[in-house]
């Protein structure tokens, strides 16, 4: 399928998405202008502290945490169990994530697609980074 054309609505330019023209098929296109959205509103961090995953903290919560929920309170709660995951975080260089994600073909990743990859993962580790210090 091609990508959707963006069309013309009192002069000024829409795209498909804007208008609830998105079909099932288009699902990696939504996503596609979804990431470039959010990096381009500067909002990749809001994403990031938004989302929930599937470790619940207590038996009573009613959604499982953001996935970088568990490790910060863990950290606090277990120090000396995280330690040394903590130790490879104040280690980690962003220069090495960048080479292997600029690395994967484009026929696999598209350019925005690497963009929000990399931003997400320096939001995580600069977080993590914050608690290890």
């Amino acid at each position: 399928m091609s990508r959707p054309r963006r069309s013309k609505i009192e002069g000024s330019d829409v795209h498909p998405g804007q208008q609830g023209l998105w079909t099932k098929d288009d699902s990696g296109i939504r996503a596609e202008y979804r990431r470039r959205l959010l990096i381009d509103r500067g909002e990749v961090e809001k994403y990031v502290l938004k989302g929930q995953g599937g470790i619940y903290w207590t038996d009573g919560d009613a959604k499982g945490e953001n996935p970088l929920m568990p490790a910060l309170k863990g950290t606090k709660a277990f120090p000396k169990y995280f330690a040394p995951w903590m130790e490879r975080i104040r280690e980690f260089q962003n220069e090495h994530l960048d080479s292997v994600v600029t690395q994967v073909p484009l026929e696999y990743m598209t350019i925005d697609a690497k963009q929000f990859c990399l931003k997400l993962i320096w939001l995580t580790v600069e977080k993590l980074k914050e608690v290890a210090l």
